[in-house]
């Protein structure tokens, strides 16, 4: 083997590794977009649509992390559930970060509690089911991750010739 053809081989994969690289991280930022998309989605489908400006995401590159999160109290609820309602229909990952939660802390019971609707008057609930508009979507990005990774890479080194 000559010194040229060594050369040209270690060109070639210089360039897969930096299509490599590149595919992943379009990959990254396509399986957060789509999952913070399909959490959005999902929120609209469970009567939740109203917080969807509440949920953002992020991602590291150069950690090759992506993150979709909300600081809403509100889709938190909606997430996990409240009150005797959430606890006859919880949360189905019951080792999430929601691992301990108390469904009716208070013991309201069947009774429920008053809250503050908007329009100034009183509602009464007994809680809300878990809708895991959150889990829902993770558990499909789960399906889909490596098909997106995968189809990022080949574009990327489909583009280098």
């Amino acid at each position: 083997m000559s010194t040229k053809s060594l050369d040209q081989a270690l060109e070639q994969l210089d360039k897969y590794s930096k299509a490599i690289q590149e595919g992943t991280n379009s990959g990254l930022i396509k399986a957060t977009t789509q999952l913070r998309d399909d959490i959005i989605y999902n929120c609209g489908m469970v009567n939740s649509g109203n917080y969807t400006s509440e949920i953002n995401s992020d991602y590291n590159l150069e950690e090759n992390i992506g993150r979709v999160y909300t600081n809403s109290d509100v889709l938190v609820f909606n997430e996990i559930g409240t009150g005797v309602v959430g606890a006859s229909n919880p949360h189905p990952d019951v080792n999430s970060v929601f691992k301990g939660w108390q469904y009716d802390h208070n013991n309201h019971g069947e009774t429920g509690w008053r809250y503050p609707k908007k329009d100034g008057s009183w509602g009464r609930t007994s809680g809300i089911r878990s809708k895991h508009m959150f889990y829902d979507g993770l558990e499909k990005l789960k399906r889909e991750y490596k098909d997106i990774v995968s189809t990022e890479i080949n574009a990327k080194i489909n583009s280098r010739g």
